[in-house]
């Protein structure tokens, strides 16, 4: 069983943030599985999750999650945003630090490791005039919107590569 998590803060508020693309790639999984979805049960070969606590605090939920499923740390894949990458570029890496996220730092002090599979989806820097929190917390530029569906849809179809190959060739689809 493998757990997929899409990080982003519930509300509508946030709902089209530069933070909540994990959120916005489980909607898009969701969609493209949804009749696989309709009529998963206990031996599904994974669960799907949209933490409804702030980023802050996704690890509780997190936790909780794999405890009732007893889902293996390596076998959570972690979908969110990651201000060091150019916009739209995708990076999976395993075992890393948060390098700064607060989702992900609230999910490595909770599950108490590292080591999970996070996917990461480049949003780029803030200009200089934006502070990273607030940059985050804001909605795509028009012309980050243009590209935004087919990001999200090359995620999620990258995502449900991940979780049917073995981890050695997922590392290859890079």
């Amino acid at each position: 069983m493998q757990l997929i998590v899409g990080l982003g803060n519930p509300g509508k508020e946030y709902a089209n943030n530069r933070h909540n693309i994990g959120y916005l790639v489980i909607d898009q999984i969701t969609e493209n599985q949804k009749s696989k979805i309709k009529n998963q049960n206990d031996n599904a070969k994974f669960k799907i999750l949209k933490p409804q606590s702030f980023m802050n605090n996704c690890g509780i939920e997190i936790k909780k999650e794999s405890a009732y499923y007893k889902i293996e740390d390596d076998n959570i894949f972690v979908i969110h945003d990651d201000m060091d990458i150019n916009f739209g570029t995708l990076r999976i890496s395993f075992g890393s630090s948060s390098a700064g996220h607060n989702g992900v730092q609230s999910i490595i002090d909770t599950l108490n490791t590292n080591k999970f599979w996070r996917i990461r989806i480049g949003i780029g820097r803030p200009p200089e005039n934006i502070l990273s929190e607030k940059f985050v917390l804001q909605d795509f530029t028009l012309a980050e919107k243009e590209k935004i569906d087919d990001i999200i849809a090359k995620t999620a179809g990258y995502v449900l590569d991940c979780i049917s190959h073995p981890k050695e060739e997922t590392i290859q689809l890079v």
